[in-house]
């Protein structure tokens, strides 16, 4: 008994050596049912080593599963904090059988910004997926990528053409923040603003405040959304006006107000 003790031990102090006993805490802690366990999980996740935080990459990928979104969101930050590291596993994560998972892999390669564009060719195929969000999410981290991810033009202008309106609009996005010269997104927001579905509204105005400066059609676009029935769509467009700011766009917002 005393021997099998003490091999058990030196096991734990081998163990707590190599990294391992971090990283089983770290794993607990990250999947624990407190909230605020979690919470103090993922801050201190960043000042672990490079080791443990390698190790604790699949249980990060595991929480993307999760059916609510604060976990889920700080999972996605979390591997996006972890750069490089945690390339290799979100680009497999894209084939993961639960579309949670690749979407939130999508999310997070998207929200390392450039450094993440090595994974474009694999976002590519993301732009196929048969899930409509992890289409979209694919394409918002394209557009976050901008020039870096110039190879992605012909399959974002592609998904101007989707099926889900909600990856039109975002294809749309992306096309603009990685060639603005590129033509169709802009008929993508026209067509958007007037349609039935609120949300989509909603978004093609919040969009055409992006494009504004530099597509004139934008402003009467906008012009006309200050009379949408639905007043979140109306405000949208009110802001998105003065954040273009012209003369033209600040005549505009002068002018509805006069009519009200």
């Amino acid at each position: 008994m005393n021997r099998r003790l003490s091999l058990f031990a030196w096991c734990c102090v081998l163990a707590a050596a190599w990294g391992c006993a971090p990283r089983h805490t770290i794993s607990r802690r990250l999947v624990s049912d407190d909230l605020r366990i979690r919470r103090l999980a993922f801050r201190e996740l960043e000042a672990l080593s490079a080791e443990t935080q390698q190790l604790a990459i699949p249980d990060l990928i595991h929480l993307l599963t999760s059916n609510n979104p604060s976990i889920s969101e700080m999972a996605v930050d979390a591997l996006a904090r972890l750069g490089g590291r945690s390339l290799p596993a979100l680009v497999a994560a894209l084939k993961h059988r639960d579309e949670r998972v690749r979407a939130g892999a999508a999310e997070a390669l998207g929200a390392m910004g450039p450094a993440g564009a090595l994974a474009t060719g694999a976002l590519l195929e993301s732009l196929e997926d048969r899930a409509p969000y992890v289409r979209l999410r694919s394409a918002a981290a394209l557009g976050a990528y901008g020039a870096a991810a110039d190879d992605a033009v012909p399959y974002l202008a592609a998904r101007l053409a989707d099926e889900d309106p909600y990856v039109r609009l975002e294809a749309a996005r992306a096309l603009f923040r990685v060639e603005p010269e590129r033509e169709g997104y802009l008929e993508v927001l026209l067509a958007g603003i007037v349609a039935e579905e609120m949300d989509v509204r909603y978004q093609s105005a919040e969009m055409l405040g992006e494009v504004g400066m530099t597509v004139p059609a934008a402003v009467p676009a906008l012009a006309r959304a200050l009379g949408d029935r639905n007043f979140f769509v109306a405000l949208t467009a009110a802001e998105a006006l003065k954040s273009i700011g012209t003369e033209e766009a600040l005549r505009a917002l002068r002018e509805h107000r006069q009519r009200q």
